[in-house]
């Protein structure tokens, strides 16, 4: 049995590019019955973990999210819905972080 994913992104949160709300022609403008899933409190403590631990790890915050998803136990594969070849590329380097110490943070 095989567990595919999708959205490892949260519809581009965990980009932090809504950290000023939500952006124009988003998925959450265009399907705001969403908002409530990633707009509270845990999301946004969810959101500034990420970003911590990229900085200080020098990665990209997309980066990080795949690979966090891509090592969960029983993931076999994630959906990418990249617009652009530089999500994609975004999606193979997290493919290339394998480092338990930077999954243990991003646990914490």
């Amino acid at each position: 049995m095989a567990v595919v994913t999708y959205s490892p992104l949260g519809a581009g949160f965990l980009t932090g590019k809504h950290k000023a709300g939500v952006a124009k022609g988003s998925r959450f403008e265009v399907i705001p019955g969403h908002q409530p899933i990633y707009f509270n409190d845990d999301g946004w403590r969810r959101l500034a973990r990420l970003e911590e631990v990229a900085a200080r790890r020098g990665r990209s915050m997309p980066e990080l999210a795949f690979a966090w998803v891509l090592h969960q136990p029983g993931i076999t594969s994630v959906l990418v819905g990249g617009r652009t070849p530089a999500h994609l590329d975004q999606a193979f380097d997290g493919l290339l972080i394998d480092s338990p110490d930077i999954l243990r943070e991003l646990d914490a």
